[in-house]
């Protein structure tokens, strides 16, 4: 899946900002980079309604395990911020809206299963009970099948195959990172190697402000 026009990407290579243009990125209502993601919020009503039943069935699925419900609640809301930020259309970010929600579907199969959580076996057990969620919910048989490649490779790092892919990773390992209590080095690797979009960079850095050669 290409990239659509006007989604802004920004190569590694080239993105050290400090922390002050960081949150004016994030924050600041005067930008024009804030104006576009505030421009693309038109999702339709019935679409919202339907990320609603999916976050609901996704409680349900989760039922009594509360951090599992914490975590795809705290990945949605940065993958959203991020489509959002970003000018995703509509059906992508309804698309990447509805895999973070789901991402991690395959955990409890996985540990039923393998007796494992290991990001190789949510990629093989997922995408199922996604699909058959998904379905049950009225997702189009083409947001369907998308999310769940999106469930079957959302450990997958290499290659980033579209800018709802590169989005999930991103908003996965903003929480990740908190929760996991990640390294300095670790996080720092991830900076470099996982992350494109320029508002994943930004909220990446507010939370872990990059050191200066004075600190």
């Amino acid at each position: 899946m290409g990239r659509p026009s006007g989604f802004l990407f920004v190569k590694k290579s080239r993105i050290r900002l400090t922390m002050e243009e960081n949150s004016a990125m994030i924050f600041s209502d005067s930008c024009a980079y804030g104006a576009l993601g505030r421009g693309k919020i038109t999702m339709e009503t019935k679409e919202r309604e339907q990320l609603d039943r999916l976050f609901l069935a996704m409680a349900e699925y989760e039922k009594g395990v509360p951090h599992r419900i914490a975590h795809f609640a705290k990945v949605h809301t940065y993958a959203a911020l991020i489509g959002r930020q970003e000018g995703l259309p509509d059906r992508l970010q309804l698309i990447t809206e509805a895999a973070a929600l789901v991402h991690d579907i395959g955990i409890r199969p996985s540990l039923e299963k393998y007796h494992s959580s290991a990001g190789k076996y949510q990629q093989i057990e997922g995408p199922a009970p996604a699909g058959e969620m998904l379905t049950r919910l009225g997702f189009s048989d083409e947001v369907t099948r998308r999310v769940c490649w999106l469930v079957g490779h959302h450990h997958t790092y290499h290659p980033v195959e579209g800018p709802d892919h590169q989005i999930l990773l991103e908003a996965d390992f903003l929480v990740n990172a908190m929760e996991e209590a990640m390294s300095e080095a670790a996080i720092r690797t991830g900076r470099e190697k996982v992350f494109s979009t320029k508002t994943g960079l930004a909220l990446l850095d507010a939370m872990y402000p990059p050191k200066t050669d004075s600190q």
